[in-house]
């Protein structure tokens, strides 16, 4: 039986591992997929499966135990709630690093505003939308828990 799971996932800093966030625990994930034949590194612990899949679904098979799943695609439907959208919010534990704009300051999306560092990688966090940097709510050196909100940004498009 098939049950959905909300995943995030990052690129590392080389972009050579993905961290994949799942409840309240952060994986570094980097793996192959050679035909069929998957080799996977999964925080450490090394997995080979193979894949097979039928009419959009998917199944691993490993020596361990067997896992459908199934992949569900980005929903590009037009969006009317917005709540939430801008909200910046940290991707793991970590400690804020720098600032790299100033409040008030007002950026185009995409603009760099805020470097964190978790599980030893820096990570940038950008502006959604073109915008305006109100406040931060943490300081350079400071602790933060994964998901908490780290900038207030207001959209000017």
């Amino acid at each position: 039986e098939l049950h959905a799971v909300s995943v995030t996932a990052q690129s590392n800093a080389d972009n050579a591992a993905f961290i994949i966030r799942l409840a309240d625990t952060a994986y570094i994930v980097d793996g192959r997929l050679d035909g069929r034949n998957l080799k996977a590194n999964i925080s450490g612990h090394k997995l080979s499966a193979t894949v097979a899949a039928h009419n959009g679904e998917y199944c691993l098979f490993s020596a361990e135990q067997t896992m459908p799943f199934a992949i569900q695609g980005p929903d590009l439907g037009d969006n009317s709630d917005n709540a939430g959208e801008d909200q910046l919010v940290a991707p793991m534990n970590g400690t804020v690093v720098s600032h790299l704009v100033d409040t008030g300051s007002t950026v185009s999306k995409g603009t760099p505003l805020m470097i964190m560092e978790a599980m030893k990688m820096e990570h940038t966090i950008r502006a959604p939308a073109d915008g305006v940097v109100n406040a931060f709510y943490f300081q350079a050196g400071e602790l933060v828990s994964g998901g908490a909100e780290l900038i207030q940004f207001e959209r000017t498009e």
